[in-house]
């Protein structure tokens, strides 16, 4: 019964990726239209992102581990 449930979990979770992964998402691209309307580059909004007000002294000492900006140019 165990292997069972096992493999039912491990179905579900692979059906769960599949659907996910075949669905294309144009929500950053508005961003990105929209920051070089204002003649910002997507460069530039991403600084200006990390550099907010909103992000904490913690959030900002682990951007050394995380490297947002890095990671958010390399996805688009």
């Amino acid at each position: 019964m165990k292997k069972f449930l096992g493999l039912a979990g491990i179905f579900a979770g692979a059906l769960a990726l599949a659907a996910c992964g075949g669905q294309e998402s144009d929500a950053g691209a508005a961003d990105v239209d929209a920051a070089a309307e204002e003649g910002q580059t997507v460069d530039a909004s991403i600084e200006a992102a990390l550099a907010g007000e909103h992000r904490s002294d913690e959030e900002r000492a682990r951007d050394v581990y995380r490297n947002p900006k890095e990671t958010l140019l390399f996805f688009g």
